[in-house]
């Protein structure tokens, strides 16, 4: 073994952990340590100062949780996202699996650049999103930086949006039928001038006698919502996890579907401006993108959890073994039983995908899902969203928080949660899961929203027994300066085994201020 390699091992451990991936990095984070007795191979926890280089893990010395007993211990390199089998382990003895340690190294230093390639960020910005129309007044009050309050927040947009809502004069409509209500509606809002879309408005339903005091209204936005998001219209589908909506590639099957998209998008500003909450749980990247912001690697989880684990899954294999895939920059797409090919690059059909393109070819794999095989549907529904309220007076939000600005927050019983949720690597010694549920009890309903919202992509979950896989946390080392990691593909939150319950809280709530940054801070 050569010095150039052994000098590796003088790294420090801290340095390298962010790059310790399977051959390059994949999306669900960093691979991570987990000790183990020597003698009887159980877990065990490190007794004396934590390895500050790899060549301390030559002689480490920790409590075995079997034995009970102090014991020499071994390192298992594990990939925390997928709860797999170590990708190796290291008893101090095995002077091979040293090699593949330093081997492991090297080859994520020489790769590093590689990653790169993944760190994308996609703008789908229509033509109208720095409208001119809006005066100054309308936003004046608007400063993101200032209040972390979403409370209060929330009471400073309301405030500017009664400044948006014009006060000459109001509208009722008349809605003859349920059956036909969704048509009629549509090309209302269409007709309509932004100005007359954002009049005050009140609902009779035709042969039913209700005087609209509010209930009227709120049941009519939240029967549109249900018909636009019905599968059987085919204009969304419920593909990201815990049943989020993206639009569907296949709403082409009606012709008129742009126009319905561009109509949802000024439906749906429309409530949002008058306060009601309606049942949109969208996948979070279309609450990015309705907030002008761009969406990342980190947000294709959210919008095709199996399409996701594929594509990890090629990271996990053999360079040999990818290229026999013959895999190229192409995709296809069943059209109603007519399949079509779609280039994810120029000549992509001449392109073979290696190890050395992977991440560029998984970068453009998923741009290509969240975003160019509906980007029609997509410009259309932020046109419309943009004709009625401007994407600034949405800067005080992000995406997490302007999904309960749209539903609701429903009440969250966090002893169902606690009891239907699921444990790993804290083996009794760690009081973290025992303060994440007293932090979840003391929080505001709506900071524990946005917490289920960071680790599950939505909102809308109301029985935790049902939720598939259930949620998780899972202890990923000891460090007090790694934040929580969300991974919504599997519901769950990896979280340190910080050294009080306050720190636990000051990390929940960085993360929950930056809202879906958090995947994978560290």
């Amino acid at each position: 073994m050569g010095h150039k390699n052994t000098k590796l091992l003088q790294n420090k451990i801290e340095e390298d952990l962010p790059k310790l991936f399977w051959r390059v990095p994949p999306f669900e984070g960093p691979v991570k340590l987990r000790f183990f007795c020597t003698i009887c191979k159980d877990e065990a926890i490190i007794a004396e100062p934590y390895p500050q280089i790899w060549e301390e893990l030559r002689s480490l010395y920790g409590i075995c949780f079997k034995c009970n007993q102090r014991r020499k211990v071994g390192v298992k390199f594990i990939e925390i996202s997928s709860l797999r089998e170590p990708l190796f382990t290291y008893d101090s003895t095995d002077k091979q699996t040293l090699a593949r340690i330093i081997s492991f190294l090297s080859a994520s230093r020489e790769k590093e650049a590689l990653s790169s390639e993944l760190s994308f960020s996609c703008f789908v910005h229509p033509s109208n999103i720095h409208s001119k129309e809006f005066p100054p007044s309308v936003y004046w009050n608007i400063d993101k930086s200032t209040d972390k309050d979403f409370i209060r927040r929330r009471n400073t947009f309301y405030e500017v949006a009664n400044k948006l809502l014009s006060t000459e004069g109001s509208q009722r409509f008349v809605i003859s039928s349920r059956e036909t209500m969704l048509e009629s509606v549509r090309k209302i809002f269409l007709q309509q001038t932004p100005e007359e879309i954002r009049k005050e408005l009140t609902i009779t339903f035709a042969n039913e006698f209700a005087i609209d005091l509010g209930g009227v209204s709120r049941e009519f936005y939240c029967e549109i919502v249900q018909k636009m998001l019905d599968p059987s219209l085919g204009f969304f589908v419920a593909i990201g996890p815990n049943k989020t909506m993206h639009p569907s590639p296949l709403s082409g099957a009606n012709d008129q579907h742009l126009t319905y998209f561009k109509f949802f998008g000024r439906f749906i500003a429309k409530v949002l401006l008058m306060g009601y909450q309606v049942p949109l749980h969208f996948t979070r990247a279309m609450f990015k993108m309705m907030l002008g912001r761009g969406i990342t690697i980190a947000d294709f989880q959210t919008v095709d959890r199996d399409l996701y684990l594929q594509l990890n899954s090629l990271f996990q294999q053999d360079p040999a073994i990818i290229e026999s895939l013959e895999l190229n920059f192409t995709t296809t797409l069943d059209r109603f039983g007519h399949t079509e090919i779609h280039e994810l690059q120029a000549n992509g059909a001449d392109v073979l995908v290696t190890s050395t393109n992977l991440c560029r070819y998984v970068a453009t794999y998923s741009i290509w899902r969240m975003v160019e095989c509906v980007r029609p549907q997509i410009i259309n529904f932020l046109e419309g969203f943009f004709d009625i309220i401007p994407v600034q007076m949405l800067e005080l939000f992000n995406e997490a928080e302007l999904e309960l600005l749209i539903c609701g927050v429903k009440e969250i019983n966090v002893q169902d949660w606690q009891r239907n949720s699921r444990y790993a690597g804290f083996s009794g010694h760690g009081q973290t899961p025992k303060w994440f549920w007293e932090i979840m009890e003391e929080f505001t309903n709506e900071q524990r929203s946005l917490v289920l919202q960071f680790a599950t992509g939505t909102t809308s979950i109301i029985d935790f027994s049902i939720l598939e896989p259930p949620f998780a946390l899972i202890c990923i080392g000891t460090s007090d300066t790694t934040l929580p990691i969300a991974h919504t593909c599997f519901n769950r939150i990896d979280l340190s085994n910080y050294i009080s319950k306050e720190l636990l809280r000051k990390h929940l709530l960085i993360v929950l201020e930056f809202g879906s940054k958090g995947f994978g801070i560290e």
